[in-house]
């Protein structure tokens, strides 16, 4: 899918052939940066002049460049995070700790720390930072 960027600054809108995209946001993320290598890739133009039309940091472009010509398309897409669905604060303190901030009237966040500090405490468990 050939990608060109319209517009005199950054990514305004992008064509492809049936529609158009107006936000960075909606393309998937392969293909923004791919719109970015493509051009260098292909085309020959230098990486610094197309990660410019594209609004991308000439270093980020060079990074994705590398990873490209490692590991492929597979490269060019973000792995998960490795704390991905866990959290760091037990559960029972969440449930505390939105119970404190919906009060009426709400307590200053620095009031809340200070009591989630002192049960944290209590219980064993490391503070959670705010």
């Amino acid at each position: 899918m050939a990608w060109r960027a319209a517009g005199r600054r950054g990514i305004t809108d992008l064509r492809t052939d049936d529609r158009v995209v107006t936000q960075p946001e909606e393309m998937p993320e392969l293909d923004r940066r791919m719109a970015v290598l493509s051009p260098h890739l292909y085309d020959g133009v230098p990486l610094t002049v197309a990660a410019r039309r594209q609004g991308v940091p000439v270093r980020t472009a060079q990074r994705w460049l590398a990873s490209y010509r490692v590991e492929g398309a597979a490269g060019l897409t973000r792995s998960p995070r490795a704390d991905r669905g866990s959290r760091r604060v037990p559960v029972e303190l969440v449930k505390v700790i939105e119970g404190l901030a919906l009060r009426r009237p709400p307590p200053q966040i620095a009031q809340i720390h200070r009591q989630i500090s002192e049960m944290a405490e209590k219980q064993g468990v490391a503070t959670p930072l705010v």
